[in-house]
């Protein structure tokens, strides 16, 4: 063998050694480059009693170079989320949160890296995930563990911890302690102590170390009794996720949550002085959900698929028998039908099955005692009944548990010879009811002819009752009811149209929604027709009780007139402190010599007579110094809504459960 052959053959050989010796020792002392990658869900490293999670995979579609998200630039480049990033709310947030210091934290970092470095191709580049438990009445006293694919460097970074002079770890005033395989680390610059750990690939960051024992236990069991073994995530995450993985898989225990913030879960308020609130408290209160689960997605805005498990023992009796009421289905396409009245360019409809009863009654009961006391002196002297609950019964009676629910902006000319009205701005609306009984119907349109006064109905002139007919267009009987109390219209208008009864506070409205549900076309288009809207019903709940369809640009128009009435109501001036100051400035400067705190009848009048445009002059003056300001923000908040061109939302209710979809189509140019 010649001199160059046995150099190569011992240098080949000094290499190999060379090479075994190195890998071994880096496997022994930091961690195998061949060992394999985690092969199950992170949800698999969750213990099964976690109190939320968290959890999105593929987070490098997500972003544009951490932390820029990808959908950035598009969202800027619109009008709404140009004025949202601009306003005053946003930018406050931004400090108040500690977000833009933060990102100046992390920008400031990555400069100062000796290499340039993708965090989330480090970590997180895949799937991440946050767990844990609520130890208090604050959120960020919570305990927590975060789970995030890692590549070598994240490993090397975690091994390198067991040798802390090499880190530089005493210089950044850090320590790191090995216990069984959980490194603790601590020092003056982190609030709580930090306990970190892999499972193959996967790293694990927790402020308690118990977290972490779990996950090296779950994985030696193959993840037994864990949270991602569980039925609830089965049948309420892993069940909806496509095969993309672009949603974020969330859970909550609410019970757990409101146990620890000490919340009574009694919102909205049954209690309430406002009828809204107080209405809607009857139909639904926080405190009746255990836990909420689900995927929200982000394929061309906003897609939510939650669960909400139903705490039985906490309905009242009214709950109990309307969430088990018989909703409709997809394939019915009972919603559908009434959506034929709806003009494509509505802003909002609605479609509810319940008992029309159940309803009224809950309306009744939220309503304050002085209106209840009406009501039933009304029923009693017009019906004849005791109180208003038989006439309640008649009306359940007569219409079925089908309702529709349409709202459109108020564009309609103003009739001159219409009804007189306060010209107040409200939108144009119908209710649609679902009934086969034309008898209740006719006998309840006699009763309120024959008493049109204790109805509050009159017409042009006090001697003429303010009821009147017209034949429309199909030859069906449209009447009119008119009344100074209906804001914005004066006047209700009804209709029966085959099996369907509207009533509407517009009587063009009505005649725009009856072609609509004839003709429909190009001249009428429905909304049962509308492209966008026929997508997301096909996209919602097989079974439902409950839909809403939002069109934000629809409404916008009444939004835009009604917010500077809105902002006006909003300025406060504390007439008490304003007005003796107002009167003591006119009374020193045209009567010094009358004592303010001994006036006259006759001064007192005078006074008010000189004081009035002064105190018109001052109101003036704040409304045009702080009406555009708040006004702003309304515009604000309708343009950043409009953003949204359909929205979308389902519920299928049940005294076990509750099924929540909402779709938000968002139009930007996504990657």
């Amino acid at each position: 063998m010649s001199l160059k052959r046995r150099l190569l053959k011992y240098a080949l050989i000094l290499i190999g050694v060379f090479l075994f010796t190195g890998y071994f020792a880096f496997s022994t002392f930091l961690f195998s480059p061949l060992e394999s990658r985690y092969g199950a869900d992170l949800s698999t490293l969750v213990p099964r009693d976690v109190n939320f999670f968290f959890s999105k995979a593929q987070l490098q579609r997500d972003f544009d170079g951490f932390p820029k998200l990808a959908i950035a630039d598009a969202f800027a480049a619109t009008e709404g989320g140009e004025i949202l990033l601009e306003s005053e709310e946003f930018l406050r947030w931004k400090v108040e949160s500690g977000v833009e210091q933060a990102l100046r934290d992390f920008e400031s970092a990555m400069a100062e890296a000796p290499v340039s470095i993708d965090p989330l191709s480090v970590i997180g580049g895949e799937d991440l995930a946050l767990a844990g438990y609520f130890t208090g009445a604050d959120i960020a006293a919570a305990d927590w563990a975060l789970y995030a694919r890692g590549n070598w460097i994240a490993k090397l970074g975690i091994a390198l911890l067991d040798y802390p002079g090499l880190m530089g770890l005493e210089g950044a005033e850090l320590s790191a302690v090995n216990n069984d395989g959980v490194i603790s680390l601590s020092g003056t610059n982190l609030s709580r102590p930090l306990h970190i750990s892999r499972v193959l690939d996967v790293i694990i960051v927790s402020t308690v170390p118990s977290l972490v024992q779990a996950a090296q236990s779950l994985d030696a069991v193959k993840g037994q009794d864990s949270y991602g073994n569980s039925a609830r995530y089965f049948d309420h995450i892993q069940n909806k996720l496509s095969g993309e993985q672009r949603e974020l898989e969330v859970f909550v225990d609410l019970r757990a949550l409101s146990e620890n913030k000490q919340l009574t879960g009694r919102f909205p308020d049954v209690n309430s002085d406002e009828f809204g609130e107080a209405f809607l408290g009857r139909l639904f209160q926080t405190g009746i959900l255990r836990e909420v689960s689900g995927i929200v997605d982000f394929p061309a805005g906003i897609a939510l698929d939650l669960h909400g498990g139903v705490s039985t023992e906490t309905l009242s009796v009214f709950q109990k028998r309307f969430y088990r009421t018989r909703g409709f289905s997809r394939s019915g396409q009972q919603p559908m039908e009434f959506a034929r009245f709806c003009p494509a360019d509505a802003g909002l409809f609605m479609y509810l099955h319940g008992s029309i009863g159940e309803l009224l009654r809950q309306a009744y009961d939220a309503s304050e005692r002085a209106l209840q006391d009406n009501l039933d002196s009304l029923v009693n002297s017009v019906w004849g009944y005791p109180d208003t609950q038989p006439l309640i019964e008649d009306l359940n009676a007569a219409f079925h548990g089908r309702i529709g629910f349409v709202m459109r902006n108020n564009d309609y000319p103003r009739d001159p010879s219409g009804p007189p009205n306060d010209g107040s701005e409200v939108p144009a609306w119908c209710l649609i009811l679902h009934s086969d009984a034309a008898a209740k119907i006719t006998e309840v349109h006699d009763r309120v002819n024959a008493n049109s006064a204790q109805f509050g109905l009159q017409g042009a002139t006090p001697d003429e009752r303010g009821i009147y007919t017209e034949k429309v267009s199909g030859g069906f009987v449209v009447y009119e009811y008119w009344s100074q109390f209906v804001p914005g219209t004066g006047h209700i208008a009804t209709v029966a149209v085959e099996e369907y009864f509207l009533i509407s506070n517009s009587y063009p409205m009505l005649g725009q929604m009856l072609k609509t549900f004839y003709e429909g076309g190009g001249s009428n288009p429905r909304l049962s027709d509308y492209g966008p809207f026929v997508a997301l019903y096909q996209s919602g709940l097989e079974n439902a009780n409950i839909l809403g369809w939002l069109n934000p640009s629809g409404m916008a128009p009444f939004l835009r007139k009604s917010a500077e009435q809105w902002a006006r109501d909003e300025v406060e001036i504390d007439w008490s402190v304003m007005r003796p100051q107002i009167d003591r400035e006119v009374l020193s400067k045209n009567y010094p010599e009358w004592d303010y705190n001994s006036l006259t009848p006759e001064q007192e009048t005078k006074l008010e007579m000189l004081s009035g445009p002064a105190r018109d002059a001052y109101q003036k003056s704040v409304y045009e110094e702080q009406i555009p300001s708040i006004y702003a923000k309304y515009e604000r908040n309708i343009l950043v809504s409009e953003m949204f061109s359909s929205v979308l939302l389902e519920l299928d209710l049940d005294d076990k459960k509750i099924e929540l979809v909402l779709r938000c189509l968002l139009p930007l140019s996504n990657p």
